[in-house]
């Protein structure tokens, strides 16, 4: 409870929301970076959980990890799918050199 406790004041402090669906990607990167030193901190001084009430105890983090890791590839794949069909432009400068240019949509979402 108290380690829970301590990702939740992380969160507020870095000023990220408790619903996954309002994060952005780099606040469900450092959502999932803030959890996951917990967790190897917890297993570095404990241990994996091997008990019920380890178990039972450290279910809700490890479950708020799993979903911070989904949350964070649905979101990579929605950008690596909108960054497929997203225009390339060619550009030339006075030098004769060439190189593409990647026109990338907005992807960030609003909450409602």
């Amino acid at each position: 409870y108290q380690r829970r406790v301590r990702v939740d004041e992380k969160r507020k402090l870095a000023g990220r929301p408790q619903d996954l669906k309002l994060m952005s990607n780099s606040q469900l990167a450092d959502e999932k970076l803030c959890i996951q030193k917990l967790l190897l901190h917890f297993e570095e001084t404990y241990g994996r959980p091997k008990t019920k009430d380890q178990k039972d105890t450290m279910r809700p983090i490890y479950d708020r990890y799993r979903k911070v890791k989904l949350a964070l590839n649905k979101k990579g794949n929605m950008v690596s799918e909108a960054a497929e069909k997203a225009p390339t432009v060619t550009q030339h400068n006075n030098l004769g050199d060439t190189w593409n240019v990647t026109m990338a949509p907005n992807t960030a979402t609003t909450a409602s």
